[in-house]
C-alpha cells in the first residue's frame, strides 16, 4: 500500500482497530483520525510518514495501543497523549521526534509499554514516570536526554526492561533502581557523564540477564557479594573500581588509614608492588570521614583520584605533594568547607569536581591558574561572592558549572574568551543579576546554557538572539524591552 492515509477515514466512527502498518504510506497522519472515538488499536508503524503527531489523537479515549514507531515523525510529542487514560502501548521509537518527554505521559497509569527510544528528545527524564505502576518496559536509549536518573523510576516494581543507555545523561545512578527486582535487560552504556561506583543495592536484581554500563564513569564494586552477581549475569559489559590498579592488593601498600575499610578478600596477595605504577584510585561511597598527610605519599604516577560520596570535611595540608600526575580529581558529595589551595599547584589537573559539598566563601582566583583544566564543577554548594574574571583564563574548559550557590554581581566579560565551552550552568543563583555580556556569543560551541532562577537576562538584539536559540538546550529569560 503506498500513497497518503485518506482524512476520510476520520468519519468511520465505529471504527475500533485500524491497522496499517507495514507499508510504504507517506505524508502526514490526519488529523481527522481524532475523530475516531471509539477506537482501541491505531498501528501506523513501518511506514514513511512525516510531520508530527496529531495532538487530536489525545481525545482517542478509547485506544488502548498507539504504535507509530518506525517512520520519519518529527516535532515534539503532544502533551496530549497524557488524556488516553485506557493506554497499555505507546510506541514512539524510531522516529525524529524532538523536545522533551511530556510530564503528561505520568498520568497513564494503564500504561505496559513505553518505548520512545532512537529519536532526538532532549530535556530531563520526567520523573512523573514514576508513576507509571504497571509498566513493564521503558525505553528511552539513543536521544539526547541528559541530567540525572530520577529515583522515582525505582518505584516502576514490574518494570522487566529498563533502556537508558546512549543519552547524556549525568551524575549517580540512583540506589533505588535496586527496587526493581522483576528487572531482567538495565542498559546504561553510553553515558560519559555517569559517574561512581554503582549502588550495592543492584546486587538484589537477582532476574537481571543484560546489563551494560561501558563507556560510562560507572564501576563496579569491588567487593566478592558484588563481583558474584555481576558474574552470574548472562550478558554484562563493564569496569570494575579500581581498575587502574591492576591488581587490587596493590592498595595494601598504601597506608592504612586510608585503605582499611576497602574490601580485598577477592585478591590475591602481590609482591614487588610498586606505588609509582598505580595510576586511579576510586573510594567512592566507602564512608571515609578523615584522610591524613602522607597517605597517599609514592603515588606519582596517580592520574585519577575518586573520593565522592564520602563524609570527608577537609583535606590535610601536604595531601596532595606526591601528587604531580594528578589530572581527574573527583571529591563531590562530600562536606567540605573550602577548596584547599594545594589544589592550585597541580600542573596537570583536567577535571576537578567539587560539586555537592558545603563550600563557602569567594570562588578562588588562583583557579584561573590551572590552565589545563577541561572541567570544572563547583555547583550546588554555598559560594559567594562575584563570579572571579579569572576563570576566563581557562582556555580549554568545556564545562563550567556553578549553578545553586550564592554567587552575586555580574557575569564577566572575560567569560567570553572560553571558546572550547560546552556546558555552562548558572542556573539557581538569584543574585547574579543584569544583562548576559555580548562576549557570551562568541562561545560558538555552547551546547547547554541555563541561567534560570537568577536576576540574569538576555540582550534582545539580533545577533545575541541567534546564538541563544542556536544552543541546543538553554533556558533563562531575556532582557525586558
Amino acid at each position: 500500500m503506498e500513497g497518503a492515509i485518506p482524512g476520510a477515514l476520520g468519519n468511520l466512527s465505529n471504527l475500533e482497530e485500524l491497522w496499517l502498518w507495514g507499508n510504504q504510506l507517506v505524508g502526514e497522519i490526519p488529523k481527522a483520525l481524532g475523530n475516531l472515538s471509539n477506537l482501541e488499536e491505531l498501528y501506523l508503524h513501518s511506514n514513511q510518514l512525516e510531520g508530527a503527531i496529531p495532538g487530536a489523537l489525545g481525545n482517542l479515549s478509547n485506544l488502548t495501543q498507539l504504535r507509530l514507531n518506525i517512520n520519519e515523525l518529527d516535532g515534539e510529542i503532544p502533551g496530549a497523549l497524557g488524556n488516553l487514560s485506557n493506554l497499555t502501548q505507546l510506541r514512539l521509537y524510531s522516529n525524529q521526534l524532538v523536545g522533551e518527554i511530556p510530564k503528561a505521559l505520568g498520568n497513564l497509569s494503564n500504561l505496559t509499554y513505553l518505548d520512545l527510544g532512537d529519536n532526538q528528545l532532549s530535556g530531563e527524564i520526567p520523573p512523573a514516570l514514576g508513576n507509571l505502576s504497571n509498566l513493564r518496559t521503558l525505553g528511552l536509549n539513543r536521544n539526547q536526554l541528559g541530567g540525572q536518573i530520577p529515583p522515582v523510576l525505582g518505584n516502576l516494581s514490574n518494570l522487566i526492561v529498563l533502556t537508558l543507555h546512549s543519552n547524556q545523561l549525568s551524575g549517580r545512578v540512583p540506589a533505588e533502581l535496586g527496587k526493581l527486582s522483576n528487572l531482567v535487560g538495565l542498559t546504561l552504556e553510553d553515558n560519559a557523564s555517569l559517574t561512581g561506583a554503582l549502588p550495592q543495592s543492584l546486587s538484589g536484581l537477582t532476574k537481571l540477564e543484560q546489563f551494560q554500563f561501558h563507556n560510562t564513569g560507572l564501576c563496579a564494586p569491588l567487593d566478592a557479594a558484588f563481583q558474584m552477581w555481576l558474574q552470574g549475569i548472562e550478558e554484562t559489559n563493564g569496569s570494575n573500581c579500581g581498575a587502574g590498579l591492576s591488581v587490587c592488593d596493590r592498595t595494601r601498600a598504601v597506608r592504612d588509614g586510608i585503605m582499611a575499610q576497602v574490601p580485598v578478600s577477592n585478591c590475591g596477595d602481590v609482591t614487588g608492588v610498586h606505588l609509582s605504577e598505580i595510576n586511579s584510585l576510586i573510594l567512592d561511597d566507602v564512608s571515609l570521614t578523615e584522610l591524613k598527610a602522607g597517605e597517599l605519599s609514592g603515588l606519582t604516577g596517580l592520574t585519577t583520584l575518586s573520593l565522592q560520596g564520602n563524609r570527608l570535611s577537609s583535606l590535610p595540608d601536604g595531601f596532595f605533594d606526591d601528587l604531580i600526575a594528578l589530572t581527574w580529581l573527583y571529591l563531590g558529595d562530600n562536606q567540605l568547607t573550602s577548596i584547599h589551595s594545594e589544589l592550585f599547584t597541580l600542573p596537570n589537573l583536567a577535571h576537578l569536581h567539587l560539586w555537592g559539598n558545603q563550600l563557602v566563601g569567594e570562588i578562588p582566583t588562583e583557579l584561573g591558574n590551572l590552565s589545563n583544566l577541561t572541567a570544572l564543577d563547583l555547583g550546588d554548594n554555598q559560594l559567594s561572592g562575584a563570579i572571579p574574571t579569572e576563570l576566563g583564563n581557562l582556555s580549554n574548559l568545556t564545562l563550567l558549572a556553578l549553578h545553586n550557590n550564592q554567587l552575586s554581581g555580574r557575569i564577566p566579560t572575560e567569560l567570553g574568551k572560553l571558546s572550547n565551552l560546552e556546558l555552562l550552568s548558572l542556573q539557581d543563583n538569584t543574585s547574579l543579576t543584569g544583562a548576559l555580556p555580548q562576549s557570551l556569543s562568541g562561545l560558538t560551541k555552547l551546547k547547554e546554557f541555563y541561567f534560570t532562577n537568577t536576576g540574569l537576562c538576555a540582550p534582545l538584539d539580533a545577533a545575541f538572539q541567534t546564538w541563544l536559540q542556536g544552543i541546543t538546550d538553554a533556558s533563562g529569560s531575556n532582557c525586558s524591552g
